[in-house]
């Protein structure tokens, strides 16, 4: 009984530290699950207010960044929209050859046209000078911003450059001279496109009918006389053309205005290619030459009626009778017989004809001579 006694308080004397041990170890647990509570709150509260932190952050830079949008008034719709600046990029390797080139010819402005236009008042319309020309945006550069304005005669162009170019119109500036035959231009451009009627290098091939340009302008109105596109419309009377440059010279016949004169009789002309065929009168010089009988003409236009003498081409057909000419003046000329057009009048008597020629030589009843 007594051994049993003592094994049971033994047993009891172990147990009551057992439940102390555990006692403790509930409370030590407990601690270290508090503590970990606490951490975590605190983790909770730091990572919240970095959080916001950073919104306050995006917040400020949106508003610094915000009034970059410039509000655009869309009057059409009535509500403001917004517009992005433009991003220009710029690609860092070289222009190509090809492109070089055609950009290079977009700048030059009619010297090839100007040699191919003729005097007369009826000329083959693929052969007129184009006068002023294409707009700023042929290049594909600028669109819309031209800033920099002719004090002279006020019109506008988006290059410097170009505006330089335009003020020898009005200076008669010529610096740039061919080393051939001493003609002068006045850009670097013109004197490149003339210089390939010395050594007939026409790089401009029509995939329709085989003619070849100085120019990819040139070849580009051309291209205009196979699909019947005439996108400049006169504004006074409703006549189209294939080239602004064209409409540009017609309006002068509307304001009478010819800015370009001969230095040496004083005659003045419309289009500054006029003038250019003018001054061979006086100077005798006719560079284009027929290489099957060699006659030679003032005008690459004549030539190339010329040679239609040779070849019997006929290109123009009037679409009523089916009557075919060699040039399109003469089929112009030909359907005012049946139109019934007489576009030149007589300023003293009002009498009409279809054609100027017939209205020069009536004007000689009126000077004393005979029709």
């Amino acid at each position: 009984m007594i051994c049993f006694l003592t094994l049971n308080l033994i047993f009891t004397y172990v147990l009551e530290c057992s439940m102390i041990c555990f006692s403790t170890l509930n409370l030590i647990f407990t601690y270290v699950l508090e503590c970990s509570m606490i951490c975590f709150s605190t983790l909770n509260l730091i990572f919240t207010y970095v959080l916001e932190c950073s919104m306050i952050c995006f917040s400020t830079l949106n508003l610094i960044f915000t009034p970059t949008l410039k509000p655009v008034w869309d009057a059409s719709l009535h509500v403001p929209n917004y517009q992005k600046p433009l991003v220009v990029s710029v690609r860092p390797q070289m222009m190509g050859g090809a492109d070089h080139k055609r950009r290079a010819d977009h700048k030059r402005r009619g010297v090839a046209e100007e040699e191919e236009a003729s005097d007369s008042g009826e000329t083959d319309e693929d052969e007129v000078d184009r006068g002023g020309g294409a707009s700023e945006d042929d290049g594909g550069r600028a669109v819309g911003c031209k800033r920099h304005v002719c004090e002279t005669c006020g019109k506008a162009f988006s290059r410097s450059s170009t505006l330089t170019d335009h003020m020898r119109t009005h200076s008669g500036e010529r610096p740039h001279a061919c080393e051939t035959c001493a003609k002068a231009f006045s850009t670097s451009g013109q004197l490149t496109v003339h210089l390939r009627t010395h050594t007939g290098e026409k790089p401009y091939v029509c995939e329709t009918c085989g003619k070849a340009f100085y120019t990819d302008d040139s070849l580009t109105a051309h291209m205009r006389t196979h699909s019947g596109e005439r996108p400049y419309v006169c504004k006074t009377c409703g006549k189209a053309f294939s080239r602004s440059g064209t409409l540009t010279a017609h309006m002068r016949t509307h304001s009478g205005e010819r800015p370009y004169a001969c230095e040496t009789c004083a005659k003045a002309f419309s289009t500054s290619g006029h003038l250019c065929v003018h001054l061979r009168t006086h100077t005798g010089e006719k560079p284009h030459v027929c290489e099957t009988c060699g006659k030679a003409f003032q005008t690459s236009s004549s030539l190339t009626v010329h040679l239609r003498t040779h070849t019997g081409g006929k290109p123009h057909v009037c679409v009523t009778c089916e009557k075919a000419f060699s040039t399109s003046s003469s089929l112009a000329m030909h359907l005012r017989t049946h139109t019934g057009e007489k576009p030149y009048v007589c300023v003293t008597c009002g009498m009409a004809f279809s054609r100027n020629g017939n209205l020069a030589r009536h004007m000689h009843i009126h000077e004393g001579g005979e029709e």
